[in-house]
Parts: C-alpha cells; sequence; structure tokens
C-alpha cells in the first residue's frame, strides 16, 4: 500500500514536472522566435543605417565641393576688388595730379 501511493505520488510529481518542462519549453521556444525577430530586424536597421551613412557621406562631398567652389569664386572676387581699389586709386592720383596743373599760369598769363 506505502509503495502504491509512493509510486502514485512520483507519477504525480511525474506529470507536474513534465507539464512545468513543457511550459519552459514553450517560454524558450518564444524567447527563441522573439530573439530571431530582433536579429532580423537589427540586420535591416544596420542595412538602412549603412545606406544613411553612404547618403550622407555623399551629400557631406557635394557640399565639400561647393564650398571650395564657392570658395574660388569668392578668391576670384576678391581680386576683381583688389584690381578695381587699384584702379580708382590711380584715377584718383590722376585726377588730384590734373587739379595741381590745372590751375597753374597760363602761357598768356606769364606773357
Amino acid at each position: 500500500m506505502i509503495d502504491e501511493r509512493a509510486y502514485e505520488l512520483l507519477c504525480c510529481q511525474l506529470g507536474l514536472a513534465n507539464e512545468e518542462k513543457a511550459g519552459l519549453r514553450k517560454q524558450v521556444n518564444e524567447l527563441i522566435a522573439r530573439l530571431k525577430a530582433i536579429e532580423e530586424s537589427n540586420k535591416e536597421n544596420s542595412k538602412a543605417l549603412v545606406n544613411t551613412v553612404n547618403e550622407l557621406s555623399v551629400t557631406v562631398e557635394n557640399y565639400r565641393k561647393e564650398m571650395e567652389l564657392m570658395r574660388k569664386q569668392l578668391e576670384a572676387k576678391d581680386e576683381v576688388n583688389r584690381m578695381l581699389a587699384n584702379e580708382i586709386s590711380n584715377l584718383r592720383l590722376q585726377l588730384e595730379d590734373s587739379r595741381k596743373h590745372r590751375f597753374g599760369r597760363t602761357s598768356e598769363q606769364i606773357g
């Protein structure tokens, strides 16, 4: 009788252990599925990030080229401004020089 009770108790405990094992297996399988989904998502996100970085690199390179072009244009305009400033300075000197001679004595006044 005691052996039957011990046997039934062990069978009951074995059944509970198997149920618990099945529950744990189900949880493990769900966790594995979630992990796979996360890995797939990470792969997609990584690809998207790589594409974004590549696009940004191209954009930065285009801006760098545009800035270089603008810098060269500014240098050319600076050179034009320097030449115009020199020309204005020369014209101002010529004007001042001609004013000095304009008020000098003429040949009629000398004789």
